[in-house]
């Protein structure tokens, strides 16, 4: 089951995303494409780690 942090992350990277492909984001920022299905789909959480 999805935390809210992880399908808040997931429906604002959604939005800024667009109409652009998972592969072209992924590669535009540097992660696997893997990685980033992932995260739109909530099945692995973004590492918040303390400032």
């Amino acid at each position: 089951m999805a935390s809210r942090f992880m399908e808040v992350f997931s429906e604002n990277l959604k939005m800024l995303i667009g109409d652009r492909s998972v592969l072209e984001i992924a590669r535009e920022i540097g992660i696997p494409q893997q990685t980033l299905s992932r995260y739109l789909h909530c099945q692995r959480e973004i590492c918040r780690k303390e400032v």
